[in-house]
């Protein structure tokens, strides 16, 4: 059923660029005096947007950035089945976690703790967290793909986003081909994720602690160690062929 606009004969439409100049003068002077009312009433916030925040603590993040790994040796095909490569690299990654937290000698109360004293509006820690926990929270805000920490202590609704675009970087044929070897990587990236993390987190909050200033938590920082991999491989995954195949730039 279609259903007709009515359209009285007194309303007149203009196009915005062939409305008479009239009409736009008053267009734009209603909407200049909205926007002086609604500042006026609300006041302007002196907190920076998070891409701000971002672009603030990125030449600091790139002199705390890993050296990249080496890239994968070609090794006979495993026996790990391509289709559970991102399940087994999930089960793993949580291993992995769970064993960081236990040996820093870190409880879930206290993270908890750290994680309730967190403001999402300066996207910044309490000043009493130290320097282990609050990396451990920005490695694990890092994998699970969350931008408040908060978000780590409910059920997750899909895969870590972190672990899956670490895991597109490799060709199709190295996650059929080399699953074992990419467990093997998996336990690397993770001890150099830390290790950014921590040197990060040490470097925030010398700068910040004369300010009485909490730390911030911005795992987007840690994402950096992601462009260090590809711009030194320097491979370029190509579906040109039937397989996918990755070619080295000389």
């Amino acid at each position: 059923m279609v259903l007709h606009i009515l359209v009285p004969p007194t309303v007149r439409w203009h196009p915005p660029d062939k409305a008479p100049a009239a009409i736009r003068w008053r267009l734009f002077t209603n909407e200049l005096c909205r926007r002086r009312r609604t500042g006026r009433r609300l006041g302007w916030s002196a907190k920076p947007s998070r891409s701000a925040m971002v672009a603030h603590w990125l030449p600091v993040a790139r002199r705390c950035a890993p050296p990249p790994l080496a890239p994968l040796m070609a090794r006979p095909r495993a026996d790990a089945c391509a289709r559970t490569v991102l399940m087994q690299c999930e089960a793993l990654l949580r291993q992995l976690l769970r064993r960081r937290r236990r040996a820093l000698g870190l409880s879930r109360g206290e993270l908890r703790r750290l994680a309730h004293g967190f403001d999402s509006g300066s996207l910044r820690a309490a000043p009493e967290c130290s320097a282990p926990a609050l990396a451990f929270v920005l490695s694990s805000m890092y994998w699970c793909g969350c931008c408040d920490p908060r978000s780590l202590f409910i059920a997750p609704l899909h895969p870590p986003t972190g672990l899956v675009r670490w895991l597109t970087g490799f060709c199709v044929q190295e996650q059929v081909d080399q699953g074992q070897q990419l467990l093997e990587r998996l336990v690397l990236h993770e001890q150099r994720i830390d290790c950014f993390a921590n040197a990060l987190m040490l470097r925030i909050q010398a700068m910040t602690a004369r300010h009485g200033r909490g730390a911030v938590l911005l795992p987007d920082l840690l994402k950096i160690a992601e462009t260090v991999d590809i711009n030194e491989c320097g491979s370029i995954t190509t579906c040109l062929h039937e397989e996918s195949r990755t070619c080295v730039r000389a």
